[in-house]
């Protein structure tokens, strides 16, 4: 009994060390398997693009222990914002922050996220997804680019705002000078009336003092980073003109498709969960700070649902030619057009509800 007690002794240790061995083993190998991944952004920390977008994300992944990590670049440590895909596709990144506004040259046709649409940042951005996702112009020019979407968003819609001039409706705007971010918001400042005035973005607050521009278009989040609340007495809060589409985060395809399909599903799950933070974020962010200056003695102004037509009519025009240029250039404009004016009457019935993820 006691030479087989100690027998089933001995059998049960050189068990228990083979169990040892193998679970050492597979952490082992676990460990050798783990990728790091190089992450670049230009924005700072707490930019909900990065506090409620790309940092969660992060951690959403690492926690789904699928064997990756990330190295973070902040501050353009890579390169300026329109270096951004180049980055991507020569790996010097493998996710970066791509904002399409920067990229007109390299992604002429998934522009139309700028256009001016009456709906507004949660529909643009299910539609930009559903876009990227789907069989179409805008996936064929991801493609191209090589690279993959993970999060996406869309500012707030933009207002107008003065330093002294009064804007209770559309007349009221008429010859008024704005910074224009360029593109085709010159065309969406003149359809109010205004007359668009480049002026790069940290010139603003000196460019309204001197009395260059009587005022500009933003996000009401926007304006701290610029102290535009010490010049800025006067904004429509109705008229929401078209802000800024195609703010993402995108990994090269090469370095998506050296992924095992637990790593690609764990990246896109987490980027649908970043999208949706970082987009109720950017939104609530910006009513909070209305509200703050509202209570600081901003004047605001609500147009007339006439004038507001009127606008909307004026998109139309503007969005027509948009597609007719594209067109000419020998690319799907109108096709594209027409794709995600669909889209985005489809998201309208619940745009919160972004399309699942594809693998493939």
């Amino acid at each position: 009994m006691a030479l087989a007690k100690h027998a089933a002794t001995r059998v049960f240790a050189r068990h228990s060390a083979l169990a040892v061995a193998v679970v050492l083993a597979t952490s082992l190998g676990n460990a050798a398997e783990a990728k790091t991944l190089r992450v670049s952004y230009y924005i700072g920390a707490s930019h909900p693009l990065v506090s409620a977008g790309i940092t969660p994300f992060m951690e959403e992944v690492k926690n789904a222990d699928v064997g990756l990590d990330f190295r973070v670049f902040p501050g353009g440590q890579l390169g300026r914002p329109g270096d951004s895909i180049r980055n991507l596709q020569n790996g010097l990144a493998d996710i970066g922050l791509i904002v399409m506004s920067y990229h007109r040259e390299e992604m002429p046709v998934s522009q139309v996220v700028n256009l001016p649409w009456e709906l507004g940042a949660w529909e643009n951005t299910h539609a930009l997804l559903r876009a990227v996702g789907s069989p179409g112009p805008i996936s064929e020019e991801w493609k191209q680019q090589e690279m993959v979407l993970l999060i996406a968003t869309t500012n707030p819609p933009y207002e107008i705002h003065t330093g002294n001039r009064a804007l209770p409706d559309l007349a009221s705007a008429s010859g008024i000078k704005l910074r224009s971010p360029g593109g085709s918001y010159d065309e969406v400042l003149q359809a109010v009336g205004a007359n668009p005035v480049a002026i790069p973005t940290p010139e603003t607050f000196d460019a309204i003092s001197r009395g260059i521009v009587d005022g500009t278009v933003y996000a009401f989040s926007n304006w701290n980073s610029m102290r535009l609340s010490e010049i800025l007495n006067h904004t429509t809060a109705n008229v929401r003109l078209p802000s800024p589409g195609g703010l993402t985060y995108a990994i090269s395809r090469k370095t998506f498709d050296s992924l095992n399909e637990a790593q690609q599903r764990a990246l896109l799950e987490a980027g649908r969960t970043a999208s949706i933070r970082a987009q109720r974020a950017l939104l609530e962010e910006n009513e909070t700070a209305l509200k703050t200056f509202k209570s600081e003695g901003l004047n605001t102004y609500e147009w007339p649902e006439q004038d507001l037509n009127t606008l909307k009519e004026k998109y139309t025009t503007i969005r027509n030619n948009w597609a007719k240029n594209v067109d000419a250039s020998g690319r799907a404009g109108s096709e594209t057009l027409e794709t995600f004016n669909n889209m985005m009457k489809a998201a309208a019935d619940n745009p919160e509800d972004f399309p699942p993820v594809k693998l493939h």
